[in-house]
């Protein structure tokens, strides 16, 4: 005697399971996980390539509990309910070597743009499907989702309060992978910030001098190396021609070469030397040039309509 099928999901069933003053607690409960989930996967995008750790933390709790819940309340993509939630996602197993995990090719508006489709769809079906007159009373949110909120808020205040030395570690920015140095381009706001693209991928980021490891931590100050990486991109990206380099320009050139090497994962000199005169083989931006004027007169522009 065969095993009767056993019978598909309704919605309407569905609907009544998910009603249950429980189910709607926890599904209450999720997209609220879900919407501080965005913030942080947010944050993350702000400061690549270095993630504190605090934050990292932040993400891996709400990953956790968000995949927990999803499977209580049977709302898996890949489960046999008629309301699942089919958009759910989760980029990264950790915010850590992220870009390794996505194949080297991070588009981070793509990820934006799934997450928000993902909480949306957790929004849409608590609000228009399962939420009767009234929303669960849930004032006392989890312990868990209150020691999320205390790591983010960590974040900020020792970012904004503490040494930048001590709020956040200086290494390798292994995230940028470039194949070759001429497909990276830096593009300086000002002398410590700067966007860092690899022209042969979507990866763009907005970083600075002391993320890439070229801080002065006594002084707090962009190091030497780094000034003369702002000087190359006054210059056309070169030194000037001179019979002898001096002894403090090679310095400056080899501790260059070397922290260069070590944030893009590459073993050849990215700086030329030929003729009595240094050229880096990076495209290099200086600040002050056609977005950021564009910036700076829109604000100006602000500025005027403000005043008059």
């Amino acid at each position: 005697m065969s095993k009767q099928q056993p019978k598909p999901l309704t919605q309407r069933a569905e609907l009544q399971r998910l009603k249950q003053e429980e189910n709607k607690k926890n599904l209450l409960t999720l997209l609220k996980y879900y919407e501080t989930f965005k913030f942080v996967v947010g944050e993350y995008c702000k400061k690549i390539p270095y993630v504190h750790p605090k934050l990292n933390l932040a993400y891996l709790n709400l990953v956790r509990y968000m995949n927990a819940l999803v499977d209580d309340l049977g709302l898996s993509p890949d489960g046999q309910s008629p309301l699942r939630l089919q958009k759910y996602f989760i980029p990264f197993e950790s915010l850590l070597g992220a870009e390794e995990e996505m194949g080297g090719s991070l588009d981070l508006g793509d990820v934006m743009r799934k997450v928000n489709s993902s909480c949306n769809e957790i929004k849409m079906l608590f609000y228009k499907k399962v939420r009767d007159r009234s929303v669960p009373e849930i004032m006392q949110m989890r312990d868990e989702l209150n020691m999320i909120r205390t790591l983010i808020e960590d974040v900020h205040k020792e970012r904004s309060e503490m040494p930048i030395s001590h709020s956040i570690p200086t290494e390798p920015a292994s995230a940028f992978k470039a194949l070759h140095w001429e497909t990276v381009m830096i593009r300086f706001i000002n002398e410590r910030d700067v966007v860092v693209a690899i022209t042969t991928t979507k990866v763009q980021r907005q970083t600075d001098c002391e993320a890439l490891g070229f801080l002065n931590h006594k002084t707090q100050k962009p190091n030497t190396a780094w000034m003369f990486l702002y000087n190359l991109s006054l210059n056309n990206g070169e030194t000037k021609q001179i019979k002898y380099i001096p002894e403090n320009i090679r310095k400056h050139k080899e501790a260059l070469s070397k922290g260069l090497k070590a944030v893009f994962g590459l073993d050849s000199d990215p700086i030329l030397s030929k003729f009595g005169r240094y050229k880096i083989k990076i495209q290099l931006v200086p600040p002050g040039t056609a977005k950021e004027e564009q910036v700076e007169k829109r604000r100006k522009e602000r500025e005027e309509d403000d005043s008059s």
